[in-house]
């Protein structure tokens, strides 16, 4: 079964230029790419050059595929390159939160591909030499008294049943000389986690899979997945 794609109403039009900070203050890794036009034939088409997109096309190209990712805009034009920079240790909610919903076992798993994933991270950025502003240590700064001993029990809870100690508790005068304000009550710095440039990761990585054989068409928007007699295709506007 055929199925069309619909754009989302959050995406930029194809026609617009990101005027970021991230976008002036990065290098392209290459030069803008062609709009797919005609029928090609590749072992691996991938919709969408952000970070998994370009991670997998990394990894398909560096296994001997031929890959061809189509990118509705220019390359880093989403979320992957305007995001926070943020990487942290675990998800959005603490432990606690997970193992309540879900038990001990599967909160433990997913804490467990979380610190792969900010293992790989770190490793894929060595490996290619990619050079994205990497700034190691996060701090979680209380605002009140009831939040810091909240921080206090998750960080006993993590050392106690997953074996994390890595992070150092902070009173209000040290968190106070990190911030530069003195309105937070204490507070904890995860050394592990940290914080990076966004777009260069994404050039990086896009760079590797460049590198790699993987084949980029930008302003080139998916409108439909579908099967026929010849196999799996994706159709473009003009391919």
């Amino acid at each position: 079964m055929n199925q069309p794609i619909t754009p989302s109403r959050h995406v930029s039009s194809a026609a617009s230029s990101p005027t970021t900070f991230y976008h002036e203050s990065a290098t392209r890794p290459f030069d803008p790419t062609s709009e797919l036009k005609g029928q090609v034939e590749c072992d691996v088409a991938i919709i969408g050059a952000g970070f998994t997109g370009v991670s997998a096309a990394l990894d398909l190209a560096e296994a001997g595929l031929k890959v061809i990712v189509i990118e509705a805009n220019a390359l880093g034009a989403g979320a992957s390159g305007r995001n926070g920079g943020l990487v942290c240790s675990g998800w959005r909610h603490d432990q606690m939160w997970f193992e309540a919903r879900m038990g001990k076992d599967d909160a433990h798993k997913l804490w467990a591909l979380a610190e792969t994933a900010k293992a790989d991270l770190l490793s894929r950025m060595a490996r290619y030499g990619i050079k994205a502003d990497w700034q190691s240590g996060q701090i979680f700064a209380a605002h009140t008294p009831a939040q810091l001993k909240a921080l206090d029990a998750d960080a006993r809870h993590m050392g106690d049943h997953y074996d994390y100690q890595k992070p150092l508790r902070l009173n209000k005068d040290e968190v106070a000389r990190a911030l530069g304000t003195g309105v937070y009550h204490g507070g904890w710095r995860d050394p592990s986690a940290g914080h990076l440039h966004p777009l260069k990761l994404l050039y990086g990585l896009a760079g590797a899979a460049h590198g790699a054989g993987a084949i980029f068409h930008e302003n080139t928007r998916a409108l439909e997945i579908g099967q026929n007699g010849a196999g799996r295709f994706v159709r473009a506007a003009k391919g």
